[in-house]
């Protein structure tokens, strides 16, 4: 991974964390290019944080959980589409395949739709949200 591939707010974990949704840490600066800087809470409330280098964190796997705490609903079985974003997410093969849909009044077409590159982890979803609305994905409550 590198920085350049992060925002402030994004979510991820600890890479020897064995479950992934265990520790949710979020992003609040970037250091040099190479060192990051987390705050965590504790499952008494309390609030922590630390400086580590890249190589000690991953990537949070996107899941329906995750989903459905960042406001998308399910419209049918496997399809995920964010409500006032205009965003639909797609699963296939451990992937999730995003398309835009334009809005009306910028096409002659009912259902245009961009597809984007594939996507897997919480903070590309966060990035990519932001990228298209220019607004945070907010999670309703951590997974």
């Amino acid at each position: 991974m590198e920085a350049k591939n992060f925002r402030v707010g994004n979510l991820l974990t600890w890479k020897d964390q064995e479950d992934e949704g265990k520790a949710i840490l979020t992003l609040t600066g970037i250091v040099l290019g190479d060192c990051i800087w987390l705050e965590w809470e504790w499952e008494d409330g309390e609030s922590d944080n630390t400086d580590c280098d890249l190589d000690s964190i991953k990537g949070i796997s996107i899941t329906e959980d995750w989903l459905i705490n960042f406001g998308f609903q399910n419209h049918h079985c496997w399809e995920y589409r964010w409500v006032t974003g205009g965003l639909q997410l797609i699963e296939t093969n451990g992937y999730w395949y995003p398309a835009v849909f334009s809005h009306p009044e910028m096409s002659h077409e009912d259902d245009q739709c961009v597809s984007l590159n594939r996507i897997k982890y919480v903070h590309e979803l966060q990035n990519l949200f932001f990228a298209i609305t220019g607004k945070e994905l907010e999670l309703k409550e951590l997974v």
